[in-house]
């Protein structure tokens, strides 16, 4: 994809230079059968850069033939590509931008509101009158040109009594169909004519923000490496207290008789959340709820209990599990092939 944006001078200069068609000269762009879309020669020269603003431009006005002429005299040029996505890339000439739809509708989320939706349902048969012909209100229809933002020169045919279909043309409308427009298109059709890719402002996000959200992915991945120590040592039970005041945490473990094994695993929970004694509290204050969705996501059969004391403002972080399935040990180890489990 081409980069670089064109400067406003360029295009200024350059809808300067197109004034000597006074405008007047309108142009019809047939993008793979669809004809709706009408337009003025210099708003495609005003990106002499691109592939239209060449074809177009002054210089190779006698090389350029059209495939018909409008009885308004207006000239029809047929190009071979998507008619739907091309809606996108004039968008481009007409404002310098490319109007990407909302990121659900690329997921899917919304495909009626690319194709078979958003002014495509502003233009079905429902708000118009099918095939565009009945003799409903024109104010209907002035009022959708309104509301989809028509370009100056563009028009729109208000003669609705006849019983043959009647073209509308509001610079181009979309096909009311049922088809995802991909961003995946766009930007192929982007390449195509030679549209200049956007430049996006970095997102710059404060520095305390990025450190803060440091620290708690520590405090995440401190808790993960507990609740694994524990289930390792076949440790069903641990509570954890974080103080408001600043004191160490410290580690309860119920029903662990060996006093060797109890000890290693306070000392390990010493080592791991020592550095939080001044954070510990206030980081599950405000992001408690969520570590526990967070963590009983990512590790399958840890429990996870936040109970917040009120005497001496403390809270206690309680993780266990009471899945140690033993035929499930087996064959998730080295000895599953050994004993054929």
């Amino acid at each position: 994809m081409n980069s670089g944006v064109e400067s406003n001078n360029s295009r200024s200069d350059a809808m300067e230079n197109g004034n000597k068609y006074s405008l007047g000269e309108r142009i019809i762009l047939n993008v793979g059968g669809i004809k709706q879309y009408e337009t003025y020669r210099s708003t495609l020269t005003a990106y002499p850069d691109t592939l239209l603003g060449t074809m177009f431009s002054e210089r190779n006005k006698q090389l350029v033939n059209p495939t018909q002429i409008s009885p308004a005299g207006n000239k029809e040029y047929f190009i071979d590509r998507d008619g739907h996505v091309f809606r996108y890339i004039l968008q481009f000439y007409r404002t310098g931008k490319i109007p990407w739809p909302d990121q659900k509708n690329f997921d899917g989320g919304g495909v009626n509101n690319i194709r078979g939706g958003g002014v495509g349902d502003l233009l079905s048969p429902n708000n118009i009158g099918s095939g565009f012909n009945t003799g409903n209100d024109n104010s209907s229809v002035r009022s959708l040109s309104t509301t989809i933002g028509v370009v100056a020169g563009d028009t729109i045919s208000t003669d609705m009594t006849s019983t043959s279909s009647t073209t509308v043309t509001i610079g181009e409308w979309l096909p009311t169909t049922n088809t995802l427009i991909t961003r995946q298109e766009i930007e192929n059709e982007m390449d195509y004519f030679q549209i200049p890719a956007p430049i996006h402002e970095p997102i710059i996000i404060p520095y305390p923000t990025l450190a803060a959200a440091k620290q708690l992915d520590a405090f995440i991945h401190s808790l993960k490496t507990c609740f694994t120590s524990i289930a390792q040592n076949f440790i069903d039970d641990i509570s954890i207290m974080f103080y408001e005041n600043r004191r160490l945490p410290q580690a309860s473990l119920k029903e662990v008789d060996n006093e060797n094994v109890k000890m290693l695993i306070i000392e390990l929970v010493d080592k791991l959340f020592r550095d939080f004694a001044l954070v510990g509290f206030e980081i599950l204050d405000r992001f408690g709820q969520d570590i526990g969705t967070y963590l009983m996501e990512t590790l399958p059969g840890l429990a996870w209990k936040l109970t917040r004391g009120y005497y001496d403002r403390r809270y206690f972080v309680n993780l266990s599990t009471t899945v140690f399935d033993h035929q499930g040990i087996l064959e998730n180890s080295c000895l599953a092939k050994q004993n054929n489990v």
